[in-house]
């Protein structure tokens, strides 16, 4: 996967990715700025029912989906034949759960809706509030 700005989203190997998530951890801590990753997986929707040709298509229409969602300075690579991870700075916790329901909402009304479904993990990386209010 060529490193490229694509629709002003950042899409890069997971080489670079992982370079570009230290600094922005980095940053983003020391700033109090929020940071999340999130991991999101295609599935099989029925256990054997996707080729891995259909898995591989549903991943390119899945780069659409984030072209029409996501922000120029949030950063994705590919992180295996299945999966996508993003780098999403500067973002709620609330914020970011609603970009990743309208990236299942806009998969949803593709072609690959009846075999393919989509699951994701978002985890806060940097400045967020403890209980007591406190950046971490």
């Amino acid at each position: 996967q060529d490193n490229s700005k694509q629709n002003n989203l950042v899409i890069c190997d997971y080489d670079l990715f992982q370079e570009l998530y230290q600094i922005e951890s980095y940053t983003c801590s020391r700033l109090g700025e929020p940071l999340l990753l999130c991991l999101i997986t295609v599935n099989n929707r029925i256990r054997g029912k996707a080729t891995s040709s259909t898995i591989a298509k549903s991943m390119e229409v899945l780069i659409d989906c984030f072209k029409n969602t996501l922000r120029a300075h949030d950063i994705i690579s590919k992180y295996s034949h299945n999966q996508y991870v993003l780098l999403l700075p500067d973002i709620t916790q609330a914020k970011g759960q609603d970009y990743l329901k309208k990236i299942v909402n806009d998969f949803s009304k593709s072609a690959f809706r009846s075999l393919i479904q989509l699951e994701y993990a978002l985890l806060p990386i940097a400045g967020t509030k403890n209980k007591n209010g406190v950046r971490s």
